[in-house]
């Protein structure tokens, strides 16, 4: 039995990519909040500009505290996923304990892509992650097994 987990380097480079890939989602949600919050006012918040100032600052500062505590927490949490390979397939570890088997007798179909390998039987899916340690060695062996 192998086992394959990100390294501390790849967890950070992916949490930080989706991360960023999720701002301009946040400076909507910054905007409409404070809009709602005019609206609700009747105007006043964008009359006073300290008002408006200082809610900005808290709003960007509780969201920049959520952005950098999320990719922390993100990066440990990405690093518990385990992938094992046993002797008759393979086994999906997650950090909330569940486990994933899929036998290589049962495997219906694989799928390279740049996202990772995609291997699919008849009612489960696992998808290993490119961003794994020694992900070439590991889809290579499933490959080579499934053929």
């Amino acid at each position: 039995m192998k086992e394959y987990t990100y390294t501390e380097d790849t967890a950070k480079k992916i949490i930080k990519s989706q991360t960023l890939s999720r701002i301009p989602i946040v400076i909507i949600s910054i905007a409409a909040a404070i809009y709602i919050s005019d609206y609700q006012s009747g105007g006043r918040v964008f009359k006073n500009l300290t008002t408006l100032i200082i809610i900005c600052i808290v709003l960007i500062g509780v969201t920049s505290f959520g952005l950098i505590r999320g990719v922390k927490n993100g990066a440990k949490t990405l690093m518990l996923n385990k992938y094992i390979l046993t002797d008759t397939g393979i086994e999906r570890h997650t950090p909330a304990g569940k486990i994933v088997e899929l036998d290589f007798d049962k495997i219906s179909s694989h799928h390279v892509s740049t996202k990772g390998l995609l291997l699919k039987s008849f009612n489960t899916k696992i998808l290993v992650p490119a961003g794994l340690n020694n992900f070439e060695e590991l889809s290579s062996y499933v490959i080579a097994r499934l053929k």
